[in-house]
């Protein structure tokens, strides 16, 4: 997890990849707990808006990445 300012841009996305259901996709976008959805190869698909400010990383910036080395990351915030 990156130190930065807590920001919004980035994180209001849909859930275009996500979960297929209209009941767990309002779940996901609108909890307050992390939720990273990921793929066979445990390679980030999608991030919901907490993770982005949790974190500071965008959806576009996690696709792709592996959530233990986002949150394992040298930049993680120990406090989070």
């Amino acid at each position: 997890m990156r130190r930065r300012e807590k920001r919004y841009d980035g994180c209001d996305h849909a859930l275009s990849s996500g979960p297929s259901t209209s009941t767990n996709a309002s779940t996901t976008r609108t909890t307050s707990a992390l939720v990273i959805i990921s793929d066979r190869e445990n390679r980030v698909l999608w991030v919901n808006q907490a993770f982005c400010v949790l974190t500071g990383y965008t959806l576009e910036e996690a696709r792709g990445q592996r959530p233990a080395d986002l949150l394992a990351s040298s930049q993680a915030d120990t406090q989070v």
